[in-house]
């Protein structure tokens, strides 16, 4: 995620983790599409569901995945949350009458669950898939019908990233009113039995516990959002790169069907 915000939409590559010896042999159209760390503040809330090491990696060393470093550990501690709320959710789903409301919990933990865990072997196999990409890049750089799709990626997530962040805020706004309206004395201790049931039926209640749920829940959103926005993105960096082909496919045939008369 970090190579498609840091490169112009059809860049989708990690230039920087070229040895500083070798970048000189890339075509300059490369470094004239723009090639640039724009976006970097804006993911980095975003980098402990993405957890390469040395992802500004120094001139002589290749990006790796490493188990020790803080994205991996900040990604194994969601995951482990998200085991957590989704045991918790399961059991609290089992011993009920069917609601919608449980089932929207135990879908949610679970799939998130299963999100982090498919980024989590994405990121151990993500320098391979970027060396394949930058071989592709470096072949099509000099064909016709480039595209720029900078603006077009960036949009998209700055768009469906703070919507997400906007809805998940007055969802949890109109929780707190509906339990101050229902009890104004401690009504965020009751907003917090009600949004986390499923936790503190099994442990006592506690206001900084509360808050750590809450939290939690935060970050699980934004991978839930961040999954999202991913795909999207991938797809359109795939896309310009199908576009420019199909441009040059069409050329080609062109000037074919000129040379026979």
């Amino acid at each position: 995620m970090d190579a498609i915000m840091r490169n112009t939409g059809c860049q989708f590559i990690q230039v920087s983790a070229i040895p500083t010896a070798d970048r000189h042999r890339l075509p300059k159209t490369v470094e004239s599409q723009g090639v640039t760390k724009k976006g970097e503040s804006v993911i980095q809330a975003l980098r402990p569901v993405y957890p390469i090491a040395r992802i500004l990696a120094l001139p002589d060393n290749d990006e790796k995945f490493a188990w020790r470093n803080w994205k991996t550990m900040s990604c194994l501690f969601l995951l482990a949350w998200g085991l957590f709320l989704s045991l918790v959710t399961i059991i609290k789903v089992s011993g009920e009458s069917f609601s919608y409301s449980a089932v929207g919990q135990i879908t949610f933990y679970c799939i998130v669950t299963v999100y982090l865990t498919l980024f989590l072997k994405l990121s151990t196999e993500w320098p391979d898939l970027m060396e394949e990409w930058l071989e592709v890049e470096q072949q099509m750089v000099g064909m016709p019908g480039a595209v720029r799709a900078s603006r077009k990626i960036r949009v998209i997530f700055l768009s469906i990233f703070i919507y997400a962040i906007v809805e998940h805020i007055l969802c949890q706004v109109y929780n707190l009113e509906r339990a101050r309206i229902c009890n104004e004395n401690g009504f965020v201790e009751r907003f917090f039995l009600e949004s986390y049931d499923n936790v503190f039926r099994h442990v006592r209640f506690s206001m900084w516990l509360g808050f750590l749920l809450a939290t939690m829940n935060f970050f699980l959103t934004l991978v839930w959002t961040f999954t999202d926005i991913f795909l999207i993105c991938v797809c359109v960096a795939l896309s310009v790169r199908f576009e420019q082909l199909k441009t040059s496919l069409k050329r080609i045939i062109g000037q074919a069907s000129l040379s026979k008369y």
